[in-house]
């Protein structure tokens, strides 16, 4: 039912955030009525999508996007219940699932499938379920009056309602309206699905058009194209995405945005806040000074659907000159270009400044954000205080800085100052966690540069075009040139060395004759000359050095003096280059490898980087790139790390805006073939290229490049310890870029450069916070009671509805204490049914550890057959003097269910009422599914059902042998249950504030009756006098639309006996019936255990007899009684209903008329022989006085009837005697 999944405890947060309106508004409940019948109401819409669809931010103002299957239904919000008619099964499931673990009180009606397919019978459907939801209620909540800031407000008037179908019929009166609560108090409120939503979908499709626009300039990058394109044309990325947003309107929503609204400023223009964007080309923008061209422009934008604002500073020079390695020398000189003569005057002053001063501004907004949100007392003051120190020495002292914190909800409402801890802003500490913050236009690059302007664009043009030729070389002629070049290199190497080597000989000789002849002078002996042979070979070198030197005019080698050979062919590899400048951490593009340097064209802004190795790096390393996580969750795995001998490797613009003078390729960010290429390819080559750098000339390898002169030389180390040599937030940025790129891996949450994990936490911990705030505080009697502290005797709670297996599981329990050689004692609490206190649970208790003469038992096994929810039944356990006193502790809990009796009406899916109360997440330890009778498939059913509620407690199988194999789930070990408890916290929150009232069933409050019997019981018979009253329900019960009539009505929901068959040797036996299910007979679970208390009032002495609980609504002890009765060995014939007039038979019908025939006629009417006849002579076919005659004849056959039932139930009483009547309400 939502775009961005909503999560079942988002989901839950939200109720309860209504459900909190609701108790502050003093109100029975908020009633939610949609489509025709809430004559299409905004209110209702909103906050039903607010609820169930996920609506967030913008979107919870905007009341047109139900989904089909909501868009007709009624919902009812109390203080702690959810009650709801939807007309589909398929809805009422989805509410389950999102709402089950989390809201104990969920009720659900939809109509049956035989009311589905008549349109009048859902219509009265809907009508008795709005009656339903409304029983009892007489102030009710709803919002129907929207406010819009653009016009004025109408008092709120109930006149309004009566205009819908739905309250007309009903007539409805006690309303007001909280329309405004709403938006002041609910949807404005940031939650963590909100969170989601915005960075999923605002923060993604606004990131996604912002890479449009520095496409948009960077696709005609660089030179004069990117100049001559003016601030509209920049701007129509991010203008059309606001335009769009503001196409659908929302009610209460200023479709005018004042702060912030997007426009792009080139120049000088920059300095106007009223400036718009107009048709002005960058270049012909005013630059810093008259005559000079802009060095920069300023991109804002805004999101037109939401709050979400973002601006930028991005600059059309890199303040570096791009020399062209790959240029042919002749073709320049034909055209009379000369790089030195076109860029001489050039000067980079003012956008190195500027630059600069830009990464310093950048640098202090992030420390004040980070201060605002981390840091204890802070505010809107305190963080420009913070953002003007970090400032200090960057600005002059009387430069005019001007610093805002602004925050604004979801109708685009501003305030400001931005207040410290205000939920539309920021996310506190929670649970010994520090506060954190959440950018979500992080990810947005903080700085630009493009080569666009002057000599500078004009350079980077020439370089990249000529690149653009080499890079075009088909890799199979490449292949086969690079190979030609290898083998005449390396055989000129060979002939070469032994040159060198005779060569030292002969000078070895010509050395001792110098020795030899010292005393002639010098000048006499004109000097020792080396033999001809030897002076012809040193010529002969020198040509063959000519030879072996690169190819002139071949473009594969055109680079070769200053980057090498080319490695890498065709259209590049996709890289990323990671920086030490927080400005620019990570920028993806293009690489393209050289035997002694590199290439490398960033994506989006289109800049070409030439790194060339010699004269540029101190050392080249094949490490490791480690974060702080512990876990290494944050490694980026094997990357070649490059350290120049200036800032970032004289990488542009990273170079002007840091110290750190690495450089990183990490291979995770690249294709596979990609690092395959680098690891075998390339790597080895420079490792050979860094090894040459400190080699003589002639021991170089033919082919690396020229080494210029005073190149320091380079190391090369492969280590994965090394320590990483970014900072920790340029690392971040790094995986965040990684995890997006080709075979990073998948990134849930793309438009975020904090780590996953960390974004989850985040947002968990902003739910969790408010529901620790107020709206579901832990209960601090129950987290006391839990962890079983102490030495009294340990406790196992059992708990299950009547129809569940208690009686089986206890026993099940037992027996494994008894494995352990631990004495366990099984009690049950007396008349837990629908009425608990901590007294009767005491009573238990003392019965149990009492002994009973036995000594004190080392374990006791509780069993509770109730219909309350775990939660309060723990409250009273707390509450009693065995537990407060210390005789006693808890150490587990075990919820028991029947998969007969999961729905209070299984043809509408409506669950049994406190069956989620009863599952508890984060109390229970385990959960018993019995099967009983079920069929598989609703095995199944319950088994998915009950996982996706039990908040991942294990669900068991209900039989013995299968429990006692579990018996480490139902008899949890103490450190074990301990950790799991204190995991669960969060998840017991939800049930915490239970108010521990009777489950409410849909046809009014549940009653139960208890009937104590003697005598023999025939089953067969009270099987059939159960179906009678509706057990089995043979269909769904009709929702009444008389409140008297659904008062008077008498509905079973189950009945439940242990009795004693006289004829079967007197063992106790239990009887079950359910709604879904007909009456069945099992063996008693308890059967051959003492039972300290609690144990069923069986006749003494072997004596036939037991007792039988009935619950329901509207339930009659004198009805019930005489059903019992009916059901007794010898009763004879069941009792027969009286006869009504839709009973009378044909055959009984035309024998009153043969009997009657000659009867007197009344006044006017007559009877020819054949015929009888009118006033008028019509014909008459039956005679006149039929109904009269009818009516006689009933009479008869129900004095009749009546006098055989008298005698039924007089022989009944003699064989089946009930004993005490006990009933709660």
């Amino acid at each position: 039912m939502a775009s961005l999944e909503l999560g079942t405890r988002q989901c839950g947060l939200r109720l309860r955030r209504l459900q909190a309106l609701v108790a502050s508004a003093g109100v029975d409940g908020l009633l939610l009525v949609t489509g025709v019948d809430g004559k299409y109401s905004v209110g209702c819409s909103q906050a039903l999508a607010y609820l169930l669809q996920g609506a967030s931010n913008r979107e919870a103002a905007e009341a047109v996007h139900l989904a089909e299957d909501l868009s007709d239904c009624v919902l009812l919000v109390t203080r702690s219940e959810l009650v709801a008619y939807v007309p589909r099964a398929e809805t009422a499931a989805q509410i389950y699932d999102l709402l089950a673990e989390s809201t104990p009180g969920v009720t659900v009606l939809v109509p049956t499938p035989e009311e589905a397919a008549d349109p009048d019978a859902v219509e009265e459907t809907k009508l008795g379920a709005f009656v339903a939801l409304l029983r009892g209620k007489k102030l009710l909540a709803m919002p129907w009056v929207v406010h819009n800031d653009s016009t004025p407000s109408t008092p709120p008037s109930t006149m309004q309602l009566e205009q819908w179908p739905l309250l007309q019929a009903l007539g409805l009166e006690g309303v007001t309206d909280v329309c405004a609560q709403l938006q002041d108090t609910v949807y404005s409120h940031l939650d963590g699905h909100a969170v989601e939503r915005a960075m999923g979908e605002s923060a993604a499709t606004l990131q996604q058009h912002w890479f449009e626009m520095i496409r948009a300039v960077g696709s005609k990058a660089p030179g004069p194209a990117a100049a001559a394109l003016t601030e509209r044309q920049v701007l129509e990325p991010l203008i059309s995405y606001f335009s769009y947003g503001l196409l659908r309107p929302a009610h209460g929503v200023a479709q005018a945005v004042a702060t912030m609204p997007p426009k792009v400023l080139a120049g000088a223009r920059t300095n106007d806040d009223a400036a718009a964007s107009e048709p002005l080309a960058l270049s012909d923008a005013p630059g810093p000074s008259p005559g000079a061209p802009p060095l920069h422009f300023v991109a804002e934008a805004a999101d037109g659907r939401g709050p979400l604002r973002c601006a930028r500073t991005y600059f059309l020079s890199q303040a570096a000159l791009t020399r062209n390695p790959f240029a042919d020398v002749e073709e320049e000189a034909e055209e009379g270009y000369s790089f030195d003569a076109s860029t001489a005057g050039w000067a980079a002053g003012d956008a190195l400044l500027l630059m600069r001063t830009y990464a310093s501004v950048v640098a202090a907004s992030k420390a004040a954000m980070a201060h605002f949100a981390t840091a204890d007392g802070a505010d809107a003051t305190s963080a420009r205080g913070v953002a003007m120190r970090a400032l200090e020495g960057v600005l002059d002292s009387g430069a005019d800085a001007r610093f805002a914190l602004w925050e604004c909800d979801h109708v685009n409402r501003v305030s400001s100052p931005a207040v410290r801890g205000s939920r539309k802003l920021k996310v506190p500490a929670h649970a010994g966690a520090p506060p954190q913050l959440l950018n979500l236009t992080e990810r947005l690059p903080p700085l630009v540069a493009f080569p666009v302007l002057g000599v500078e664009g004009a350079a980077a043009a020439r370089a990249k075009a000529s690149f653009a030729r080499l890079a075009a070389a088909s890799p199979e002629s490449a292949l086969a040139s690079d190979a030609t070049a290898l083998a005449a290199a390396a055989g000129a190497r060979a002939a070469r060395r032994t040159r060198l080597a005779k060569r030292a000989t002969v000078q070895a000789d010509c050395a001792a004759a110098k020795l030899r002849a010292a005393a002639v002078s010098s000048e006499e002996e004109g000097g020792i000359e080396l033999p001809k042979e030897v002076a012809e070979e040193e010529e002969e070198e020198e040509d063959v050095d000519d030879d072996a030197s690169w190819a002139k005019g071949d473009p594969l080698l055109a680079a070769a003096p200053l980057l090498g050979r080319m490695l890498t062919f065709g259209g590049g590899e996709p890289a990323l280059l990671l920086t030490g400048a927080p400005t620019v951490p990570a920028l993806p593009g293009t690489l393209w490898c050289f035997s002694a340097g590199l290439v490398f064209v960033a994506d989006g802004s289109g800049a070409l980087s030439v790194l060339p190795f010699y004269g540029r790096l101190e050392a080249m390393t094949l490490q490791t790139l480690r974060g702080s996580s512990p876990d290494g969750s944050d490694s980026l795995g094997e990357a070649v790390v490059l350290r120049g001998c200036g800032p970032a490797c004289g990488l542009a613009p990273a170079c002007h805006v840091t110290t750190n003078t690495h450089l990183a390729i990490p291979l995770a960010g690249m294709t596979a073939t990609g690092r395959r290429h680098i690891l075998s390819d390339v790597l080895p080559v420079w490792q050979q290229a860094c090894a040459d750098s400190g080699a003589p000339s002639e021991l170089r390898t033919p082919g690396i490049a020229e080494l210029p002169l005073g190149a320091p030389q380079i190391s090369y180390l492969k280590d994965a310890d090394l320590d990483n040599p970014l900072p920790a937030e340029c690392h971040r940025a790094g995986v965040a870029a990684v995890h997006r790129a080709h075979g990073g891996g998948s990134k849930r949450w793309p438009a975020m450069d904090e780590a996953d994990g960390s974004v989850e936490a985040a947002v968990a911990r902003l739910d969790a916070m408010e529901l620790a705030a107020g709206l579901a505080p832990l209960d601090p009697s129950l987290e006391a009671l839990l962890p079983g502290n102490g030495t009294g005797v340990p406790i196992s709670l059992v708990l299950g509805a009547p129809s569940a297996d208690v009686p089986s599981v206890c026993c099940a329990v037992a027996t494994c204490l008894g494995e352990r050689d631990t004495r366990a004692a099984v009690a049950l609490i007396e008349g837990a049914a629908v009425a608990i206190s901590p007294a009767a649970i005491n009573a238990a208790l003392n019965a149990a550890l009492s002994g009973g003469g036995a000594g004190r038992p080392a374990h006791v096994v509780l069993g509770a057959i109730t219909s309350h929810g775990a939660v309060a039944l723990l409250r009273c356990l707390a509450a009693s003097k065995a537990i407060s006193s210390g005789a006693a502790r808890l150490v587990g809990i075990v919820s028991c269910v029947s998969a007969e009796a999961l729905y209070e009406e299984p043809a509408r899916g409506v669950l049994m009422p406190g069956l989620l109360a009863q599952l508890a997440p984060g109390y229970v330890d385990a959960v018993v599914l019995s099967a009983g009778g079920a069929k598989a498939s609703d095995i199944s059913h319950a088994n998915a059902l009950l996982a996706s509620a039990a908040g991942g407690a294990p669900v068991l199988r209900g039989s013995r042998p299968a429990l006692v194999r579990a018996r480490d789930e139902l008899l949890p070990g103490t450190a074990e249950r301990r950790a799991r408890l204190a995991a669960s916290a969060g998840l017991r929150r939800w049930g915490a504030g239970a108010d521990g009232g009777l489950p409410q069933l849909s046809s009014g409050p549940i009653q139960a009756v208890l009937l104590t019997w003697v005598g023999e019981l025939d089953v067969a018979s009270l099987r059939s006098a159960l179906a009678t009253v509706g057990l089995p329900a043979a269909k769904a019960d009709t929702l009444e639309l008389s409140e008297e009539v659904a008062a008077k009505g008498q509905r079973l929901m189950v009945a439940a006996a242990v009795y004693v068959d006289g004829m079967t040797g007197g063992a106790p036996a239990e009887l079950l019936a359910t709604r879904a299910y007909g009456l069945r007979r099992r063996d008693w679970g308890l059967a051959g255990v003492t039972l300290a208390a609690g144990g069923p009032k069986l006749p003494p002495g072997g004596v036939p007899g037991g007792q039988l609980l009935l619950m329901g609504s509207g339930l009659a002890p004198e009805a019930l009684c005489t059903l019992l009765q009916s059901a007794g060995t010898g009763a004879g014939a069941p009792t027969v209903p009286p006869r009504t007039r839709d009973s009378l038979t044909q055959d009984e019908r035309s024998a009153i008329a043969a009997a009657k025939r000659l009867s007197a006629l009344p006044a006017g009417c007559c009877f020819d022989g054949s015929v009888y006849r009118d006033d008028f002579g019509d014909v008459i076919k039956e005679h006149p006085s039929m109904g009269v005659f009818i009516g006689e004849f009933m009479a008869k056959e129900n004095e009749r009837i009546t006098a055989e039932n008298a005698a039924v139930a007089e022989q009944a009483a003699r064989a089946l005697a009930v004993t005490a009547v006990q009933q709660w309400l």
